[in-house]
């Protein structure tokens, strides 16, 4: 069930109405039935595995609470660290099985990685770590457990939620105009943002990716601008339209992103991107390595197996791997790299603060995050390597001029659309950038205003509507 397509709206506001007119005492067994069903609605088969990591982890949640709180006589701690580390191992097996395995037949059954599967046993295992480490306590009501790692809004990209979530589901909220307005206004962005922006990308992506060995090369550097932006409005989409679906039911989930094509470096990228996986990283695999609080040569080392379990949670492949090692190998050069660059800002007298300063940091950026996107669009690491050196063949350069950038399968109106669009999404990051709260700027303009952005991103969204919209791009993750 797509949540972009009709039979997602009728199944939310199924779930939105009956949540808000039955007992409050029958909402969470109400959002994990409409949980289930949303999984289930996917691939049947799934949701036996969605039901053993749940009931499994629950289990041993409730085990390693008890060897913390009560140990037996002369185990100690090790009875709570044998349970943690089997949960652990479990919940890794499971992924690994399923993402890491060829996909097979087993009989007239097609194994293939049940969707949002990375998602939320990331979550079981940050939620079992904080059981074991005493940062929560472990979750007596199986339904409650069963809802927090099941919430159908974030069960298929995230966000990646901690244990912070549950006193959220263990007190149902009453009705609230305001948090439903503006969950809504979430859910109509993120759908702009998909139907409108990303779908109009892909269709760039795809043309050149068809086409690209008799292009020029700023003709396939569109292309990596188009797949970086496709990649981010995708994410950023299906986080808006969690997020907004959570918000109209009452909920708030963990924000995603911070505007990360803003980034003037590597670290400050990652602060930025995926902040759910980028803080579960840190907090799971970075600090218990040691983090930063060790010898120079042991953090970076640190830094950068981080990375590469980043690159592998991505996928079984060689390019993913090589994708987290190169960001961290970037993020080690900037470390080390920077007393240098501070001593030529100092000598140069260059305010870092400045626009000027910050916008070419951004696009630095922007071009080394985008160059690296190649590993998620092409093939393998050596077709990367090809498409870079092929995007440096600038030989016919009246083309530009003469309609070249039309021709990359889009008719006139779409790009039109799309440029329209895209300037609508960038002042709406340049506000959020510069700490305006945008929903709430919207909301304090007239009701013609209002009115009239509500209409226009529906007629758009209206024109771009199309039963061949792809999935989101990170469920396959």
């Amino acid at each position: 069930m797509s949540l972009t397509s009709l039979r997602f709206l009728y199944f939310l506001a199924a779930v939105i109405a009956a949540c808000f007119i039955l007992p409050r005492k029958l909402r969470n067994p109400i959002l994990l039935a409409a949980s289930l069903y949303f999984y289930w609605a996917w691939k049947p088969w799934a949701l036996a595995v969605l039901a053993f990591s749940v009931t499994s982890s629950y289990i041993l949640a409730l085990l390693i609470g008890k060897a913390r709180e009560n140990p037996p006589k002369g185990a100690g701690p090790r009875r709570g660290k044998a349970l943690f580390v089997f949960s652990v191992v479990l919940q890794a097996a499971l992924l690994c099985l399923f993402k890491y395995l060829t996909p097979r037949e087993l009989g007239k059954l097609s194994l293939v990685m049940p969707l949002g599967l990375s998602f939320y046993s990331f979550q079981i295992i940050a939620a079992l770590s904080d059981v074991y480490t005493g940062k929560a306590k472990a979750e007596r009501n199986f339904i409650d457990w069963a809802l927090f790692v099941s919430f159908f809004p974030k069960i298929i990209e995230g966000p990646i939620e901690r244990t912070g979530f549950l006193p959220q589901l263990k007190e149902p909220p009453a009705f609230q105009w305001e948090t439903f307005r503006l969950g809504a206004v979430r859910f109509l962005w993120g759908i702009f943002v998909k139907l409108v922006i990303t779908e109009r990308l892909a269709l760039v992506s795809a043309h050149i990716d068809s086409y690209y060995i008799y292009m020029e090369g700023y003709l396939l550097a569109v292309g990596i601008v188009a797949y970086s932006l496709q990649l981010y409005t995708d994410f950023a989409a299906y986080t808006s339209m969690a997020r907004g679906a959570a918000g109209m039911l009452g909920y708030g989930l963990s924000e995603n992103f911070a505007r990360p094509y803003f980034a003037t470096g590597i670290k400050d990228f990652w602060r930025r991107w995926h902040i759910s996986l980028s803080s579960w990283l840190r907090d799971y695999i970075y600090i218990p390595l040691g983090g930063s609080r060790c010898p120079r040569g042991r953090k970076y080392l640190n830094v950068l197996v981080t990375f590469l379990v980043s690159g592998i949670w991505h996928g079984a492949s060689w390019k993913f791997a090589v994708w987290g090692l190169l960001h961290g190998i970037l993020q080690v050069a900037e470390d080390l790299l920077r007393p240098a660059r501070d001593r030529l800002c100092t000598t140069l007298k260059v305010d870092r603060t400045s626009f000027s300063h910050r916008l070419l940091a951004s696009l630095w950026t922007f071009a080394l995050v985008s160059a690296l996107w190649l590993f998620f669009w092409r093939e393998s690491p050596k077709s990367v390597l090809d498409y870079l050196t092929w995007t440096c063949r600038f030989k016919n350069y009246p083309e530009i001029f003469e309609g070249g950038l039309m021709r990359l399968g889009l008719t006139h109106f779409d790009f039109a659309v799309l440029a329209v669009s895209l300037g609508m999404f960038t002042c709406r990051s340049v506000m959020a950038e510069r700490g305006c709260d945008c929903k709430t700027w919207l909301f304090r303009q007239g009701l013609w205003a209002r009115m009239a952005f509500y209409w226009t991103q529906l007629l758009l969204i209206a024109f771009s509507v199309s039963s061949s919209a792809k999935e989101f791009v990170y469920a396959a993750f």
